[in-house]
């Protein structure tokens, strides 16, 4: 009999796998052959690459927004309309949209078998939410700043504003977007044996709900014109998100690293004993 979560051999009555810890089936024997251990390792080295994808996409967003920040700072202009801000927007929505094909990328690469689809299909919806919602925030400030270059009416500075607003909510659908990818990461973890990857996550969505928290916090303030809290939000926000992000990262790459091991480990139960 043979696992068909990783397709190693397990021993006759056996209720769990030795190797994963899935459960199983005792009403199906299913051969090598109709394991297909080949596929499957085919599919965790894809949902390997995705992961380290997800990896370098935060790595090279984080470096866009540092630049961009400083681009904006940098600029003479205090006008909501500016150009550096247009650019992030532009870029947020790009990386918004990679990041989208890759966690597609790593829900349909999983293992029918895998008990985190379910957790990957809601990362799925939740990354295609806040790609429409940054797409909507992209179209609102491109179209302030084309009436703020064409007439300079308050009208650019109200839709430019709300554009911002609603990237703001667009960033809160990518958070909770990462937290079920974490959720999902550690189920993974959990199917393989390796329990520490729940640990990490809880560590990673403790500091991502934080930064919602905060942000919003940060949000009712400046809408409140309260300088004072809304630099104190905003620094605790800047805390938390980098404390976040660090947790993510660290939690991509155990997961990518986890996702490989499996493929090696079911290339390797593939390939005939030597006797």
């Amino acid at each position: 009999m043979f696992c068909t979560s990783c397709g190693a051999a397990t021993e006759p009555g056996a209720h769990f796998c030795g190797a994963c810890g899935a459960a199983l089936t005792p009403t199906a024997t299913p051969t090598p052959a109709a394991v297909a251990p080949g596929e499957t390792a085919t599919a965790w080295r894809r949902v390997s690459d995705a992961l380290g994808a997800l990896f370098a996409l935060a790595l090279a967003s984080l470096a866009t927004s540092l630049l961009i920040e400083l681009l904006d700072r940098a600029t003479t202009s205090d006008e909501p309309a500016d150009p550096a801000r247009l650019v992030g927007a532009f870029a947020g929505l790009v990386f918004s949209w990679a990041t989208l094909a890759f966690v597609r990328r790593a829900a349909d690469a999983l293992p029918p078998e895998s008990s985190a689809r379910g957790l990957l299909a809601g990362t799925v919806t939740l990354a295609t939410l806040a790609f429409l919602v940054g797409a909507a925030a992209f179209l609102l400030t491109a179209l302030g700043s084309a009436l703020d270059a064409a007439s300079g009416s308050s009208d650019a500075d109200g839709l430019t504003g709300f554009g911002h607003l609603v990237a703001g909510f667009g960033g809160l659908a990518a958070l909770a977007a990462q937290v079920t990818l974490a959720l999902g990461i550690a189920r993974v973890g959990r199917d393989a044996g390796r329990p520490e990857l729940r640990g990490l996550a809880n560590v990673a969505i403790a500091l991502i709900a934080a930064a919602m928290v905060l942000m919003l916090l940060f949000v009712v303030a400046s809408v409140a014109q309260s300088l004072g809290a809304a630099i104190a939000f905003g620094v605790l926000t800047l805390v938390a998100a980098v404390a976040s992000l660090v947790a993510y990262l660290q939690l991509l790459h155990r997961g990518g690293r986890l996702a490989l091991e499996r493929a090696v480990f079911v290339e390797a139960s593939s390939q005939p004993v030597a006797r």
